[in-house]
């Protein structure tokens, strides 16, 4: 017996809440619910629904990332103190992040990274 999950994140136009939702059995249920500090620009998960990575704007951290499996601690890490990013992009095994950052409002920079370890 092969049970194929699915899962769907969701935000508001201008919302600070990342919800993550997954469906089982053709039931969706909340996974996961996380007030962001600013306001989500991007969002986007691995090809297995485990990671999600999300860029913000206005908060204290531009991008974070959470383990969508985890039963306790979805957020894993977060990177870019008083950064934003408008544009994410996770590998579609989960191992690596490419997202567009913009730091003290001029410089525009590149991050790939482990998502386990953290940003590189």
């Amino acid at each position: 017996l092969s049970i194929r999950r699915q899962r769907q994140m969701c935000i508001r136009d201008r919302s600070s809440i990342v919800r993550s939702y997954s469906e089982r059995n053709n039931v969706w249920q909340l996974d996961m619910s996380y007030t962001i500090d600013g306001f989500v620009r991007d969002i986007s998960l691995s090809a297995d629904g485990k990671y999600a990575v999300v860029g913000t704007s206005w908060g204290t951290s531009g991008l974070l990332l959470f383990d969508l499996d985890s039963t306790e601690n979805h957020l894993i890490w977060t990177y870019g103190k008083d950064a934003s990013s408008n544009l994410v992009s996770i590998s579609k095994n989960g191992n690596y992040i490419v997202a567009s950052l913009l730091v003290n409002e001029s410089t525009n920079v590149i991050i790939c990274s482990d998502t386990i370890s953290g940003a590189s």
